[in-house]
Order: structure tokens, then C-alpha cells, then sequence
């Protein structure tokens, strides 16, 4: 073999060298979540749900991107695959929407949410979905809850916003709403209401907020770290910050 064969052959070897020593950089996740409305989340991420999945994904080096779109494109979005995760809302709820999505995972925990009837304290009390029938319920527009609101033979509003059915129920038009937590208390704060107000009666839906991702290995990597991010979050002065700025009752957490 020839000087310049054997000077080639070195430096293709150097060369094949130096590329695999190069650290492997990880593809970019893409999170997705909901336009939530004043005080929970909003385009620009300010809110609640926005601020907190800033700071879970502050304390990861995993490359990410956090996108908020309206409610239905945010979920159009993620069920056809051209982005890997959506925020605040685990996989058991999130397959109310669309069953026959893939395998998904999804990370740890950072809140519980329930969704409940609520009414006013001086309001006579529902028990349980049969005692809907005759009363005037508000819900949201889109809510999963309208039908079996309607076949339990409740007349059912759905009203554009959270401000709007705490307004009409306030005003004594509404019998009681429906209203997740803790959105409903950070509504009320903001509206710089006493969230005394109104009460919740019984459940009729909950959901984890978390992180859930189609199940692929980018997805289970930014996973594992996100879930290191988690707990160091819940365990940090920036987790209570959030929690008091926000009004949300500390038995949430």
C-alpha cells in the first residue's frame, strides 16, 4: 500500500473519528396547548397553565417549542400528528375527543382538575345528574358535558366564556354552571370576585394536567426529563408563586 492510500485511509479514520464524537443533538419536541381564556391561558402563554408549563419546560434541556392555538386546532394539531405533545389535560380525557389515536404516554402529574356543577350558596342544591332535570344549567360553548346535561332533561346555555356564566348565574339566571378547578376560582379572581360565591355540588368529570405525547423515542426521552422538571417544580417557591398570584386554593396542589 502506497504512502498516499495509507495518508488517505487516516484521515477518512480522523475524520469518522471526530463525527462520532460529536454529541448527537436531539430533535426539537413540539408541545401544543389551548387558547383557555383570561387568567389560564393565552396565546402569548401568560396565565396559569401557561406559566407553568414555561417553567416546567425551563428546567429541562430538552429542546422544545410550546405553541397555544384555539381550542379545536390546538387538538387537530396533535391528532394528526404534526406535533408530538399537547399540555394540560391527560390521556384518558384527551381520548373523549378522538379514541382511535395511537399509543400515547404521558408524564407525571402536576395538578388534579375536576369538572362540577356549581350554584350559588343560597341556591337549593343538585346532588346528582337526575336532579338537573327542569333547571337551567350555563356551560361553555364546546363543553363534553352539554349532552348528558340535556338527556338528563336540564335546559341547557352555553355562553362564549367563563366570565359570561359566572355573570349570568350571579345575576340569578342560571340555576348552576358547570366550571372546571381550578379555572373557576381563577376566573373569580380576576373578576375580583369572593370565590365563596358559588359552590361546587358534585363532579361530573376530572382530567390530570399533564404533558401527553404520541409514543415515539424523541417523545419518551423529552419525557423522562421532563418529568425530573416536574418534580423540581412542584417542590419550588416558583410552583406556591404561581398558585397565590393566580388564586388557586393551596389543596389543589
Amino acid at each position: 500500500m502506497g504512502y498516499a492510500t495509507i495518508r488517505r485511509a487516516c484521515a477518512s479514520l480522523l475524520l469518522y473519528l471526530v463525527v462520532m464524537a460529536q454529541p448527537v443533538k436531539a430533535e426539537t419536541i413540539e408541545v401544543v396547548s389551548m387558547v383557555l381564556g383570561d387568567g389560564l391561558q393565552q396565546a402569548d402563554h401568560s396565565g396559569f397553565y401557561g406559566e407553568l408549563m414555561d417553567e416546567i419546560l425551563k428546567g429541562t434541556d430538552a429542546p422544545s417549542r410550546f405553541s397555544v392555538y384555539p381550542f379545536k386546532r390546538a387538538l387537530k394539531v396533535f391528532f394528526t400528528g404534526n406535533v408530538d405533545c399537547i399540555w394540560a389535560l391527560d390521556a384518558a380525557f384527551l381520548s373523549k375527543f378522538d379514541e382511535g389515536g395511537g399509543d400515547r404516554v404521558e408524564s407525571a402529574l402536576v395538578l388534579n382538575s375536576q369538572q362540577f356543577l356549581f350554584t350559588m350558596p343560597d341556591k337549593p342544591k343538585i346532588g346528582s345528574l337526575p336532579e338537573v332535570a327542569g333547571k337551567t344549567i350555563g356551560v361553555l360553548n364546546g363543553t363534553n358535558i352539554d349532552a348528558s346535561l340535556v338527556a338528563a332533561a336540564a335546559n341547557v346555555v352555553k355562553l362564549p366564556s367563563q366570565e359570561a356564566k359566572i355573570d349570568m348565574m350571579l345575576a340569578g339566571r342560571l340555576d348552576a354552571i358547570g366550571g372546571w378547578t381550578p379555572d373557576i376560582y381563577i376566573t373569580m379572581k380576576r373578576l375580583g370576585l369572593d370565590s365563596n360565591l358559588i359552590t361546587p355540588m358534585f363532579s361530573l368529570d376530572s382530567s390530570g394536567v399533564r404533558i401527553v405525547c404520541h409514543d415515539t423515542p424523541k417523545t419518551d426521552a423529552f419525557l423522562e426529563a421532563i418529568n425530573v422538571s416536574i418534580a423540581d417544580v412542584l417542590a419550588s417557591q416558583a410552583y406556591e408563586d404561581i398558585f397565590a398570584r393566580f388564586g388557586v386554593p393551596t389543596n389543589m396542589k
